[in-house]
């Protein structure tokens, strides 16, 4: 993600070799998620949508709260119901769920089941 955009539900910005994650809420005023490097890759792509989707958060405590529940995720289902309860769009439409399971769980680049025969 290219830190120079500004976005208005949280932004990554580069500072020196280490990224600053922050948080952008309903009344307009930023917090520096310190810890957004911690958690998993898959939390890390949904946040990473939810910016360039514009979300705005009503609070910091709601952020953590979808921040802890991404965490849990353990599978599509999982995913799919968090991101349902931000917004029908992100499942609808942008099928985030599976983008997270992409991530999270990478498939081979060739079948086994296929003759890749030169």
């Amino acid at each position: 993600m290219d830190g120079s955009l500004l976005f208005i539900g949280c932004k990554k910005i580069k500072v020196m070799s280490k990224e600053k994650f922050y948080v952008y809420l309903e009344d307009e005023s930023s917090i520096e998620d310190t810890n957004f490097d911690s958690y998993n890759k898959g939390t890390q792509l949904m946040l990473e949508i939810l910016v360039e989707q514009n979300f705005e958060f009503e609070s910091f405590e709601q952020y953590e709260n979808i921040v802890n529940d991404l965490e849990k995720c353990r599978d599509e289902d999982d995913v799919e119901d968090v991101m349902y309860n931000i917004g029908t769009d992100y499942i609808d439409e942008l099928e985030v769920h599976i983008a997270w399971m992409d991530l999270m769980f990478p498939r081979p680049e060739k079948s086994p089941y296929l003759n890749y025969a030169e």
